[in-house]
């Protein structure tokens, strides 16, 4: 009984597939002539073509950065001291937002961020490294990314408490979660 459903299966198979190939043969709705199984593309390599050729239109210009080449110029323009440059990779009026929603927050102009920024990343802060808190400034903060504390999708990213989003074709800062009472 076994060996004979095995077969009747095996022999549906084969006819399914002869069907299959047969149907190749046969005229297509859209041209009404005979394509043979030998000359009949193949869909799945069309399809990979179409979406190539698709793949090209829709690939963003070469201009637009990803997330980590934008970091990499902005913890390296921080770790210089290079405000001028962190400036031009921030998005303005910036905000310091409070850490609870009560808390609110303060927006600042370019020249205010200049003063108050770098003064801000020298305050104390702690990482926290699988429960154990370490020592550290907002600076240490900015410049340690770790898994667990980073959120990067296309248009939006926080590591620890910095806030940046793609703004155009171009990464900002944005915001930073803090105590309000570190800003002066």
């Amino acid at each position: 009984m076994r060996k004979t459903s095995f077969l009747i299966l095996r022999i549906s198979c084969l006819v399914c597939l002869t069907w299959v190939n047969s149907s190749c043969a046969e005229s297509t709705p859209e041209t009404k002539t005979k394509v043979s199984p030998e000359t009949h593309s193949n869909p799945i390599a069309d399809t990979k073509t179409e979406l190539q050729a698709h793949d090209k239109k829709t690939t963003p210009d070469q201009h637009t950065e990803t997330f980590d080449q934008f970091y990499e110029q902005f913890t390296n323009a921080v770790d210089n001291n290079d405000w001028d440059k962190v400036v031009s990779l921030t998005q303005f009026p910036f905000v310091f937002k409070g850490q609870l929603d009560i808390e609110g927050e303060i927006e600042v102009s370019k020249e205010e961020f200049k003063k108050v920024f770098p003064v801000y990343l020298e305050n104390e802060a702690y990482i926290d490294l699988e429960g154990e808190l370490i020592p550290s400034t907002f600076r240490g903060l900015l410049m340690t990314r770790m898994d667990s504390s980073e959120s990067v999708s296309d248009s939006s990213a926080q590591i620890h408490d910095f806030v940046f989003e793609k703004i155009g074709n171009s990464w900002k800062l944005v915001k930073v979660y803090t105590d309000l009472s570190l800003i002066n």
